[in-house]
């Protein structure tokens, strides 16, 4: 290991650290330690936005040098201000993210190479490398020379800025990174659990290592389960064998693994750490600890301290009085803004989310949303919703949504340069294939239960709902719950009869409450036992129900039901329109609200995280981006889960820590007496807290033994050296790469595209994905075939044509002659590289005699030609011109018509 190499580094992280305390503990005051825990994060997140503007006129150390002065100067204002941090827990911040950037280092460190199975590490280190190459933004896009980059690169983007201030190559700094955003990660999910108990009164430090835990090192339920069905008799076993063919499947076997003999009956013998994140069918269920395991520098993990930080903000607005409404409005339309667009930057895929966080935050803390308005605005909503419990839970809403909207649309404009430049490839699409309910409870079945387990005791009897018709409801309910889970099970029309008459029994004798409830659950059966008519009956009395307990103006106790019945009736008319979401939507809200109804109004900041992961986890049962990047939801459930895992992880900490410690009394001398002469329910109660979290936590440490058990037994590369691989087993391509990777600025070079599938190789030639460009950043005509899901197909298409003219001489392409000088002189090419993979492709023998070509560097079976433009053939050079020129036009034609049927 490169043990200087490292020391170097954690001293940056760490005086980073330290220049940015004061100026977090102004920004995150509210909060117990003065966002000494969320120092890194915070540091990290300036760097990122500073460096990307500053960036937009010189790129590279001005950016650093910038980032330096604002947190600087921003430190020396806090402190001028009095907004000393406290260093103590800024030294526990940072003494978290060393053990967690020490983590990711061993794991690196065991295997550092950047190689093609299982991931996208050729894509992220190409990226890492244009950005340390590159001297303004955006970027120009390594696999499609003369273009800008249209991924989503922020996270690269820090990477090659730490990479400039460290000195440290970014064949290193690759590796270096991705341990530094684990260990930001976990400190800022140890930051925000700890701050969050503070606020509920818990042991902080408890809580944070906790949700540090949860968030860091555990794994969903699959190795359990893999684990109980090998302690089962022979005789119960039954081996389920996985599909290799599934999508993304093909390259596990570069990694070692035999997929397609993997059985959950197999034994810890043969573990592989691949399959918990491939539970629910078609989708891929990654958490932290596998994705940071396998290697990638992606931008779902590029991402996550920035969403934590996002909730952090949103909890200091949380905790902000009332009377300080310009902090409150600084971190609602300045921070939460800045940080979403960022995060657009970063991982698109997160930029709602900040928006939806920030939305929950508001609309469950204390302060009216409204307040932060203008005065006279809030004057006036305040006189209109006087004496009305209902007007003011209705503008509450209002007023959070339109907070919401505003901190969307400030990311946009923040992030505005970025989306300007991205190719519209994507469209919002319903309905997918959805999730059976064991995978479901697989994955997210260990945060469901710590949730239930701090839920359920918080439940009051006696409340209208258990009118006689409780009992029947919830069991009815998840019935429905579980039908559309499995699968759509016909309800008996008899069904919607007794509950209707149930609820017309209600409505009868004045109760009017149960009545609209019992009247939402004959919606869900209605609708699934398919009689038209009884749809339209019972959703017009839904309806009036809804409108008539609005109308009635409720009294504090039951506002939330009047909103409630309201909810219904959106679902209803949904469904009256789009009948296929009834059962999972319309029942599950209905469940959801009779729970919520009973609930003390003692919960939490962690209520809000839990909220805002379940809300992800709905979402993409219904709705996913339609994208060429995966079919169906694949890449959907991908980006949000990760996002998912993360909020539900750190609100796990802080509940499992009250489930834990409400069974202890304070330990004064009273309380010392009584716990004596406690019963034996209390002291039961006490020994099955304390197991149940022993249990859960060794649980969902399985996967994480024995994985990294198994990663050090098969690896041991003993370097950061993410090229290490490469120049051990292709020395002469890795000597010529290195050549060109010695060239100043950004010539292009033509090489053969990676054209197999995204996962894959390019068998049998070399297993180097669009290597040249990949390894070195340099620009080059057409890249790996993923350049083409964020660029367009036809682009791409017409790209492959032109490298092969640039080989073979000339082609024909849709009718036309394209020359190897007309593509030498579109791309303003310097050097043509003719390695095994073009050798295996394309008939290369008149490369040596093509005019304007000069062999100039040989690696044994690797020739690298430059390129003299001035000697190119002018007369064919004008000629081709004009027929690229209707090519060009022929192919931003075809792409405009695929977006507009994507669209």
């Amino acid at each position: 290991m490169e043990i200087g190499l490292v020391v170097l580094w954690l001293a940056a992280m760490a005086g980073l650290t330290v220049v940015a305390a004061p100026f977090s503990a102004l920004l995150l005051s509210p909060l117990s330690d003065r966002g000494g825990t969320l120092a890194l994060p915070v540091a990290l997140a300036v760097l990122g936005v500073t460096s990307y503007w500053v960036g937009q006129v010189a790129f590279g150390w001005p950016g650093v040098v910038a980032t330096l002065v604002v947190l600087g100067g921003g430190s020396a204002v806090a402190l001028s201000r009095g907004f000393e941090p406290d260093w103590r827990r800024v030294a526990t911040g940072l003494a978290v993210f060393t053990v967690g950037f020490g983590l990711v280092v061993l794991v690196r460190n065991a295997q550092p190479a950047v190689v093609a199975g299982g991931g996208e590490k050729y894509l992220d280190f190409g990226l890492l490398k244009t950005l340390v190459r590159s001297t303004e933004l955006p970027p120009e896009d390594f696999w499609y020379a003369g273009d800008r980059v249209q991924y989503y690169y922020g996270g690269h983007l820090v990477s090659a800025q730490l990479a400039t201030l460290t000195g440290i190559a970014a064949r290193y700094a690759y590796n270096l990174a991705l341990a530094t955003f684990y260990g930001a990660l976990v400190t800022a999910a140890f930051g925000l659990a700890w701050n969050v108990a503070a606020e509920r009164d818990l042991p902080r430090l408890a809580a944070g290592t906790l949700a540090l835990f949860f968030v860091g090192f555990a794994s969903n339920l699959t190795p359990l389960a893999r684990l109980v069905v090998w302690l089962l008799p022979e005789s119960m076993k039954t081996p389920v064998d996985t599909n290799p063919d599934r999508p993304g499947m093909e390259g596990i076997e570069a990694l070692g693994a035999t997929w397609s003999k993997f059985s959950l009956a197999s034994g810890p013998d043969s573990f592989n750490y691949w399959p918990a994140s491939r539970v629910i069918p078609n989708t891929i269920n990654e958490f932290p600890l596998f994705s940071f395991l396998n290697g990638d520098l992606h931008a779902h993990m590029t991402s996550t301290h920035l969403l934590m930080l996002a909730a952090a903000v949103a909890f200091a607005y949380w905790l902000t009085p009332a009377a300080q409404v310009w902090r409150r409005r600084v971190y609602l339309f300045v921070c939460a803004p800045v940080l979403a667009g960022w995060l657009a930057i970063v991982n698109t895929w997160s930029y709602p989310s900040v928006a939806g966080v920030t939305t929950l935050a508001v609309i469950f803390a204390a302060p009216h949303p409204a307040s932060v308005y203008p005065a006279r605005v809030w004057d006036r909503v305040e006189a209109a919703v006087e004496g009305s419990s209902v007007a003011a839970e209705a503008t509450r809403l209002l007023a959070a949504g339109t907070v919401g909207i505003a901190v969307g649309v400030g990311g946009f404009l923040f992030a505005l340069p970025f989306f300007t430049g991205a190719t519209s490839g994507q469209s919002l699409a319903l309905f997918p294939e959805r999730s059976g309910l064991a995978g479901l409870l697989l994955v997210h079945g260990a945060f469901l239960l710590v949730t239930v387990s701090y839920l359920a005791p918080r439940i009051r009897p006696g409340r209208s709902l258990d009118l006689g018709f409780g009992a029947p409801v919830a069991l009815l309910a998840l019935a429905a719950v579980a039908n559309a889970l499995v699968g759509w099970v016909p309800v008996p029309t008899v069904a919607v009869a007794l509950v209707g008459v149930a609820a017309l029994t209600q409505l009868r004798d004045g109760d009017l409450l149960p009545g609209g409830v019992l009247f939402g659950l004959a919606v869900v059966l209605a609708f699934a036992a398919g009689d038209a008519a009884m749809r339209l009956g019972v959703y017009g009395a839904t309806l009036f129900v809804a409108v008539g307990a609005v109308v009635a103006d409720l009294d504090e106790e039951t506002r939330m039901v009047a909103l409630t019945a309201v909810g219904f009736a959106v679902f209803a008319g949904i469904a009256w329109l789009l009948d296929a979401v009834v059962l999972a939507a319309v029942t599950p809200a209905l469940v959801l609200g009779w729970i919520l109804l009973r609930l003390d109004r003692d919960l939490g900041y962690e209520t809000v995280l839990v909220v805002a992961a379940i809300g992800l986890v709905t979402m993409v049962e219904f709705v996913y981006v339609s994208e060429r990047a995966g079919s169906g939801r694949f890449n959907t459930v991908f980006k949000f889960y990760m996002q998912v895992w993360i909020l539900w992880g750190t609100a796990v900490g802080v509940m499992l820590t009250d489930v834990v410690a409400r069974q202890w009394p304070e330990w004064s001398i009273g309380d010392r007496l009584a716990a004596r002469r406690g019963s034996d329910k209390a002291r039961l109660l006490r020994a099955g807290a304390v197991l149940f979290a022993v249990v859960l936590v060794v649980s969902t440490s399985l996967y994480g033994g024995l994985a990294l058990a198994s990663h050090f037994d098969r690896h041991d590369a003993n370097t950061l050296d993410a090229k290490q691989w490469t120049q051990e087993n292709y020395p002469d391509q890795y000597a010529a790469i290195e050549w060109l990777d010695e060239k100043e600025g950004r010539p292009v070079v033509v090489e053969r595209p990676t054209t197999v599938h995204i996962y894959s190789i390019n068998s049998p030639a070399t297993p180097l994905v669009s290597g040249v460009s990949s390894l070195t950043g340099l620009p080059t005509i057409a890249g790996w075939g993923h350049a083409s899901n964020y660029h367009t197909e036809a682009g791409w298409q017409l790209r492959m044509a032109e490298v092969e003219a640039v080989y073979e001489g000339q082609v024909e392409y849709q009718g036309e002659t394209i020359t190897r000088a007309a593509v030498l002189a579109k791309y303003d090419a310097q050097y043509v590289y003719v390695g095994p993979h073009e050798r295996q492709h394309y008939d290369v023998s008149g490369l040596s005699e093509a005019q304007g070509l000069t062999l100039v560097q040989t690696f044994d079976d690797v020739r690298i030609y430059a390129v003299d433009q001035s000697a190119l053939d002018r007369s064919a050079q004008k000629q081709s011109a004009q027929q690229q020129s209707a090519l060009n036009r022929s192919s931003l034609a075809v792409g405009a018509e695929e977006s507009r049927l994507r669209r």
